[in-house]
Parts: C-alpha cells; sequence; structure tokens
C-alpha cells in the first residue's frame, strides 16, 4: 500500500500517508506542505523533502558554521550579533539527552533515533534491543539465515530466542550449518560445524584426487568442456571401434574401470559448441592448426597434390 498523495510512491506508514507525508499531517492538520524558515538566514520557504534551506549557499554556510557542533572537542559556534531573533535562530542546537549520544536534538531534547523510537514504542529505548543484537558476536550467523531460499522457523525471527537455543560455538572455527540443507534453520536442524582449514598446496591435493578417482576426474573435465558424460564418451568411443574418425588409428585402449588418460579427444565446433566426433591426437590438432576452414584445407589438398605429381 503506498501513500494516498498522488505524486508520492512511497509506502504506507500511518493514516494513509507516508512517513514524510503523516509528519507533515502531524504538524500542519492538513495534506499541504506547511512553510518553514531557512536554518540560516530565516527566510519562509516551502517544506520540501529533506529541504531545511533556502538555497545551496545558505546550507554551505550552517554546515560550515555548525557541522561540527556534537564532535568532542568542537568549538563554540560564534554568535551572530543583532536582534534577539537572530541569535536564538543561529543558536547552536543541543545534543541529545540520552546518556551516551552526542547527537543534535530535534524534539523532546532527543536526536532523530531516539525520538522515533520513542513515538513508534513509547520509550526511547528500543524493546527489540537493535543495538546489542548488532554488537553480537552471533548477529551475522542470524542475520544471515533470512538469505537463505528455505528461510528460518517462526520463532527464530526472534534474535535472542536463536542465541538461547544455539548457545555458544566450540572456538572461532566453528560456523553456523545445516543436518538437511533443503529444510528451513530451526533447533532441530542447526550444529555448529567445525570449518575445514584449506591446504598449503592445493595444487597437490587436487593431482593426489584425480590420481585416485580417475574415472570421476575424466567424467567432470566432459561435462565442464563438452557437456557430455562418461556414458556418453563410451557409447561415441564404441561406435567409432576405439578408432580416429579421420585417419582410422587406433586408440588408447579405454578401461572403464580404471579409466585412461590418453585416449581420442573430442573433437567439437567451437562456433556452434556442438561434438561432432573422437579423433587422435594429431588430427584433432591438425584440424585446429586449419582453423576448421574446409577451404584452407582443400587448398592444403591441392596443394599437396601439385608437388606430389611434380616429384620424380
Amino acid at each position: 500500500m503506498s501513500c494516498k498523495i498522488k505524486e508520492c510512491r512511497e509506502q504506507h506508514y500511518a493514516k494513509g500517508y507516508c512517513r514524510y507525508h503523516y509528519k507533515w499531517f502531524v504538524e500542519a492538520g492538513h495534506e499541504d506542505a506547511p512553510n518553514t524558515n531557512c536554518l540560516m538566514c530565516g527566510r519562509q520557504i516551502k517544506r520540501r523533502r529533506g529541504s531545511k534551506y533556502c538555497s545551496a549557499t545558505c546550507q554551505m554556510k550552517w554546515h560550515r558554521r555548525y557541522g561540527c557542533y556534537a564532535k568532542e572537542g568542537a568549538r563554540a559556534p560564534i554568535q551572530k550579533q543583532g536582534t534577539e531573533r537572530e541569535a536564538f535562530r543561529h543558536k547552536a542546537p543541543t545534543a541529545c539527552s540520552m546518556d551516551g549520544c552526542n547527537q543534535p536534538s530535534i524534539a523532546l531534547g532527543l536526536c532523530e533515533a531516539h525520538y522515533r523510537t520513542n513515538l513508534r514504542h513509547g520509550v526511547t529505548v528500543s524493546p527489540l534491543g537493535h543495538g546489542q543484537r548488532r554488537k553480537h558476536h552471533l548477529y551475522n550467523s542470524w542475520r544471515w539465515q533470512a538469505r537463505t531460499a528455505e528461510g528460518r522457523v517462526e520463532a527464530w525471527e526472534d534474535f535472542w530466542q536463536f542465541v538461547s537455543d544455539v548457545g555458544e560455538p566450540k572456538s572461532v572455527d566453528h560456523g553456523a550449518a545445516r543436518h538437511r540443507v533443503s529444510d528451513p534453520w530451526g533447533p532441530s536442524n542447526f550444529y555448529w560445524k567445525e570449518i575445514g582449514k584449506r591446504t598449503e598446496d592445493v595444487n597437490e591435493s587436487a593431482r593426489n584426487w584425480r590420481a585416485k578417482n580417475q574415472m570421476a576426474a575424466k567424467g567432470h573435465g566432459l561435462r565442464h568442456s563438452y557437456g557430455i558424460n562418461l556414458q556418453d564418451y563410451i557409447a561415441m568411443y564404441e561406435t567409432q571401434n576405439g578408432k580416429c574418425a579421420i585417419c582410422g588409428i587406433d586408440g588408447a585402449t579405454f578401461d572403464s574401470v580404471n579409466g585412461k588418460t590418453k585416449t581420442l579427444a573430442v573433437d567439437h565446433c567451437h562456433k556452434a559448441r556442438k561434438v561432432r566426433a573422437l579423433l587422435c591426437t594429431d588430427c584433432n590438432r591438425g584440424l585446429g592448426m586449419f582453423k576448421d576452414s574446409p577451404e584452407i584445407m582443400s587448398n592444403a589438398v591441392k596443394y599437396l597434390k601439385k608437388y606430389q605429381e611434380s616429384t620424380p
């Protein structure tokens, strides 16, 4: 549901208005934008979204003079001499009355964050504990659960219930995990999993795995490079009787149990990305050298015939 103001596309906040137009309605009692005064020069302007100044010049002057008033050790702003109204207008805002908060107060002696919390919950400290949640070391583990497609159970929408159920991890090397990945996060579908450390020599580990799992490695390479599986390769190999589709030379014996690293190569069209046949290494490289062009290969045939006939 959106705001009932025609020009506004913001989401509904209260009484048919968005958060910004509802603030207008509370202050002025009508939908029209109330007039306000420029913070710097006091000129009356039409209130707009995010506008507190009559011009960019006044905005720059205000930030130059009062932009650092909330920082510790900042100097007091220079009071402009003149009428009592001008002195009041150029007086630096007071800080928020909450302990430990140095933000400027906007109403009731509170900054914008504490003032909005008071409007929503009736107290200046949120009962949801937003600040305490973000500082908790398990907050990221809980927050990323909502990004999964399965989500989490309704009880765990309460962060503190989640903390109470999962407890503390055994060490910093443990991370959140699920017993069943297809089910949502919940008390019965959660455990702390020790994160495996990456080996120093990854290439050595990969070579050892390939030596022990030659068939699985070959199948993975076929799927990744050509989009076929190991069964498709075996069928093509048997159809060609283990011979190259061009020169007819026998390929290395293919063992479907232990696998072979040097067998007939898979020839494919690079443009159409389609597998054509199995070739020996020399024929497969030859096609690549001739750029898979029938015209170039026919010219090569004519060239060889020409000099073959002229040779005594």
